[in-house]
């Protein structure tokens, strides 16, 4: 995982992440979830190994899918 991409991560899709995990998820996803926001705000902060798999498994459950895909054009609007 690239800066860039932990930075798009926890910018754009983990807050969802967070939000869903308080809402719906056990105590360990809540933590988690909670744990990740919170270490991401550390300047130079890159997930583990095992910590990425579990974010992209989080994400994949709630239909981030990966982050690569994501586009903030839509592409019924573009010409």
């Amino acid at each position: 995982m690239t800066e860039v991409e932990v930075d798009q991560i926890l910018t754009l899709q983990w807050p969802a992440v967070v939000r869903r995990a308080m809402a719906e998820g056990d105590a360990w996803s809540r933590k988690f979830a909670c744990s990740i926001a919170r270490q991401g705000k550390r300047p130079g902060w890159m997930p583990t190994p095992k910590q990425e798999f579990l974010m992209r498994a989080a994400l994949a459950e709630m239909g981030g899918g990966d982050a690569e895909e994501w586009s903030p054009i839509d592409p019924e609007d573009t010409p």
